[in-house]
């Protein structure tokens, strides 16, 4: 879902730092979810689980807000993009 969203059209920023931050934090993403199916992001217990992930940063009010945007980003994409193949 992740690399999906990476090479989509979707996938566009103001600035390259900007690009380079969200595709950090969108493969830090990956990483957590490589465990788990992508369907489990339909329960609403995962938003928690999403939160518990975000907590890692919590020390840093720029990269815990960061890591919430991409996440964000990256399921709204995923909905939608479901949505239009249903």
């Amino acid at each position: 879902m992740v690399d999906a969203y990476l090479t989509s059209a979707e996938f566009k920023v103001k600035s390259t730092r900007t690009q380079d931050d969200y595709w950090k934090w969108a493969l830090r993403f990956a990483v957590e979810l490589k465990e788990g199916p992508v369907a489990m992001f339909e329960e609403p217990a995962s938003r928690g689980e999403v939160n518990e992930w975000r907590q890692q940063w919590a020390h840093s009010v720029k990269q815990f807000d960061c890591a919430g945007t991409v996440v964000t980003l990256i399921l709204n994409w995923a909905k939608a993009t479901a949505t239009a193949c249903s």
